[in-house]
C-alpha cells in the first residue's frame, strides 16, 4: 500500500512536516479530516443504535390527524432509514437516522458527482456511507402549506447562524403529509453535564471540572450565539444548559433550534422587549450554571420564582444569586462573569450584542498575557547505518501580536515509528499528521481567529491526549487492513506562552532546558527504564543492556487508553528551551553531553543546535534515525 493511499490530515499554512513519506492534504481532504478526526473521541449525544434492525420498509400512508412514529427501519425519501425514535410528539418526531445514500450529496464537500455504488466521494475523498444524522418529521395538516409547518426560522434553515447545528437536508413526502429536517449529527456534552450532581467527565474521562477560562470561554461563546441570532431577526430561543453543547475542541453549539422564532417582522417595540428578555433569560441561565459549577453546590433541589429576571435562585436553600452591586470577594471584580452576569440578568444590557462584547472582554482579561516568542530549529537525518528514515517530525507555529503583547502558539512532534519498510515510516507520518491537524483546528487556528476558545493547562492536556488517542486509532485500523505490524512512539508539545503540554507514548523523549541544565520531562515505556524505576540496574546501564530496543507501550495498539498516554503540564520562563528527539538521539548522546552541545552554542540559535545533536549521535554511531526539535522561549525583547 502506497503512501498516497493514506488517510489524510489538515495540512496548514505554516505546518512542517520532515519525513521521507508524507502526502499533503488537499484542502476538500482537510475539511474532511477534521470533521471525521473528532466524532470517534466523544460519544454522540444522542443514544447509539445498531445498524442492523428491520427490514427497511418504505414510508407508508399514515392519518392525518396524528403523527404515528415511524418504525425502525423505514426509509425517508428512499436515502434515510431510520434506527431509533429520540423523541416524540403530536406534531413533530425527532428521530437518529442513517444515510443509505450518501452518494447523492457529499457530506463534506456538497459534490453531487458520485455515482450509486462509491463508497468515497470522487472530488474529495470523504466515506460517503454509514453516516448518521438527527432527523426531526413535522406534520403537515391536509391543504396547508409545507413550507410554513417547520416552526424554525429561515435562516437557520439555510445555515446562515453560526453556533447552531447545521441543516444537512429537507425534504417531504406529500402521500404521507410530513416534512423533514435532517441535522448533522453533533458529538459532545451538554453544559448540564458539568453540574455538581450530573454524571461528570470530559472528551477523555479526565477532568472533573471545568477550569475558569474553559467555563469563561463557553459562556462568551452562548453569548455570542445569541447575538448572532438576534442579528438575523431570530429570538425565543431555548438556550439552557440542557441544549447548549460543548463540542470537542471546546466550541459550544445550541443543539435544537425548534424553539426559536422569527421576529423580523415585529415592530421595534416588540423586538426591542424580545431580545431584552433573550439576554435576561441566557444570562440567569449562565449564572446559575457558572455559580453552581464555582461553588460545587448541587442543583438538583434548585427552586425559582415565577419572575426569575428578578428573584435569585435558590439551590439547597442557600441563596446565591445577588445583586451586581452586592456581588462581593474574589468574584466583585468588574471584568468577573458573576457581575457580568447579574447585570445582564438585572438588565444591564439593552441588546445580545452588548452582552456578548462585554463577555468578550471578561474572557480577554481571564487569559494571561506572556509577551514572549517562540524560536525553533529542527533536523532529522536517517543516520550512518538504517536505509530509510522512519522518523517523522511536525513543526507548527503561530504569534498573534497584539496592543496587550504577544501571544506564541507551537505544536512539536516527533515520531519514531516502527516496522520495516513502508510501515515504521507510514505509521510516524501519521501520527505526525493527525495531531497536527485535530490540534491546528481544535485550538491554534481558533485563537488565531480571535474565537474565544480556552487555553488552560487541563484544556491543552486533555486535547492532546486526545489528539494522541486519534493517531492510534487510525494506525491500528491501518495495521489491521494490512495485516502487518505498524507502529510508532510519539512526543507531542503543546505550547501556548510559557504553558507547555506534553504527551508522550514509547520512548522518544521531551527535556526541558533551565538554569543550563538538559532535563527529561517525560518517561520512557521501555523494558530498561522500568529496570531503572525497580532498581535493578543503573541509569549508565541503560545504553549497554542488550534489551535496551525494547518497549512496552507504542502507538499503534488497539488496546491503548487514555490512561496510557501520559501527559506533562510544565511553566517555561524566558530562557528555557524545550527540546524532542527520537531515542537515536539520546541513546547514542547521553545527558551530560546533550546539555553540554545545547551549552555550546553560540547565541543559542535553535537551528545550529538541532543539526550539532544530529551531528553528534552520527559521530557515535549513528545507529538509528535521529530526530531533534529544539525551540527556545525568548523574551518580548529577544533576550
Amino acid at each position: 500500500m502506497s503512501t498516497d493511499q493514506l488517510p489524510d490530515v489538515p495540512h496548514e499554512s505554516g505546518m512542517e512536516i520532515e519525513t521521507d513519506t508524507v502526502t499533503h492534504a488537499t484542502d476538500a481532504q482537510a475539511q474532511v479530516e477534521v470533521e471525521e478526526v473528532a466524532a470517534p473521541t466523544t460519544e454522540p449525544l444522542e443514544p447509539d443504535a445498531s445498524t442492523s434492525g428491520p427490514t427497511t420498509t418504505p414510508l407508508a400512508d399514515l392519518e392525518d390527524h396524528q403523527l404515528v412514529p415511524l418504525q425502525d427501519g423505514t426509509l425517508v425519501g428512499d436515502r434515510y432509514e431510520v434506527m431509533s425514535l429520540l423523541a416524540g410528539g403530536r406534531d413533530a418526531n425527532t428521530y437518529r437516522v442513517i444515510d443509505k445514500q450518501g452518494h447523492r450529496r457529499c457530506w463534506a464537500c456538497g459534490a453531487e458527482s458520485s455515482m450509486n455504488g462509491d463508497v468515497y466521494c470522487v472530488e474529495c475523498g470523504a466515506q460517503l456511507s454509514g453516516r448518521y444524522y438527527r432527523m426531526q418529521e413535522f406534520r403537515v395538516p391536509a391543504g396547508q402549506d409545507a413550507t410554513l409547518v417547520i416552526p424554525i426560522p429561515q435562516p437557520i434553515l439555510d445555515n446562515l447562524v453560526p453556533g447552531v447545528a447545521r441543516v444537512y437536508d429537507q425534504l417531504e413526502t406529500p402521500e404521507a403529509n410530513r416534512r423533514y429536517v435532517v441535522w448533522e449529527e453533533v458529538y459532545g456534552r451538554t453544559l448540564s453535564a458539568w453540574l455538581p450532581g450530573a454524571p461528570v467527565a470530559d472528551f477523555t474521562g479526565a477532568l472533573e471540572e471545568p477550569g475558569e477560562e474553559q467555563a469563561i470561554a463557553w459562556m462568551a461563546q452562548a453569548a455570542a450565539v445569541l447575538a448572532q441570532m438576534h442579528a438575523v431577526g431570530i429570538a425565543g430561543c431555548v438556550m439552557d444548559a440542557d441544549n447548549l453543547l460543548v463540542q470537542p475542541g471546546d466550541r459550544l453549539l445550541l443543539l435544537d433550534p425548534s424553539g426559536c422564532r422569527d421576529i423580523s417582522g415585529a415592530s421595534e417595540q416588540e423586538r426591542a422587549g424580545a431580545e431584552t428578555s433573550d439576554v435576561r433569560s441566557l444570562a440567569t441561565e449562565l449564572e446559575r450554571w457558572y455559580l453552581s459549577v464555582r461553588t460545587g453546590l448541587d442543583t438538583s433541589q434548585d427552586t425559582r420564582e415565577d419572575d426569575d429576571t428578578v428573584s435569585p435562585y435558590s439551590f439547597n436553600g442557600s441563596e446565591m444569586m445577588v445583586a451586581a452591586d452586592e456581588v462581593t470577594g474574589p468574584l466583585a471584580s468588574s471584568l468577573s462573569p458573576a457581575v457580568v452576569l447579574a447585570k445582564a440578568r438585572e438588565g444591564a444590557y439593552p441588546t445580545a450584542e452588548a452582552f456578548a462584547q462585554a463577555f468578550q472582554e471578561v474572557y480577554q482579561a481571564s487569559r494571561p498575557l506572556t509577551n514572549l516568542q517562540l524560536w525553533s530549529g529542527r533536523a532529522t537525518d536517517v543516520g550512518q547505518v538504517r536505509q530509510i528514515n522512519e522518523d517523522s517530525v511536525l513543526t507548527l507555529e503561530a504569534t498573534v501580536l497584539e496592543h496587550e503583547g504577544n501571544l506564541p502558539v507551537g505544536l512539536y512532534v516527533v515520531a519514531d515509528g516502527m516496522g520495516g519498510h513502508q510501515s515504521g515510516e507510514v505509521a510516524s507520518s501519521i501520527a505526525a499528521r493527525t495531531i497536527g491537524g485535530i490540534i491546528n483546528s481544535s485550538l491554534i487556528a481558533p485563537i488565531v481567529a480571535g474565537d474565544p476558545v480556552a487555553r488552560d493547562a487541563n484544556t491543552c492536556s486533555a486535547l492532546l491526549r486526545q489528539a494522541v488517542l486519534e493517531a492510534n486509532r487510525r494506525i491500528s485500523e491501518l495495521a489491521r487492513e494490512r495485516h502487518s505490524d505498524l507502529g510508532t512512539t510519539v512526543v507531542a508539545a503543546l505550547v501556548i506562552g510559557n504553558q507547555v503540554s506534553v504527551a508522550n507514548v514509547g520512548d522518544s523523549r521531551a527535556y526541558v532546558w533551565h538554569d543550563e541544565q538538559a532535563t527529561p520531562i517525560t518517561r520512557d515505556h521501555s523494558l530498561v527504564a522500568q529496570l531503572v524505576a525497580a532498581g535493578q540496574i543503573t541509569q549508565d546501564e541503560v545504553y549497554t543492556h542488550p534489551r535496551r530496543n525494547e518497549i512496552y507501550r507504542a502507538l499503534g495498539d488497539s488496546r491503548l487508553t487514555d490512561i496510557d498516554v501520559d501527559v506533562f503540564n510544565h511553566r517555561l520562563q524566558p530562557g528555557d528551551a524545550l527540546l524532542l528527539c527520537s531515542d537515536g538521539l539520546w541513546d547514542f548522546v547521553r545527558d551530560p553531553a546533550i546539555t553540554g552541545i545545547i551549552a555550546a552554542q553560540p547565541d543559542g540559535e535553535p537551528q545550529a543546535t538541532a543539526v550539532s545533536l544530529v551531528q553528534n549521535a552520527n559521530a557515535n554511531g549513528g545507529e538509528d534515525n535521529i530526530s531533534v526539535i529544539f525551540v527556545r522561549v525568548l523574551s518580548s525583547g529577544g533576550e
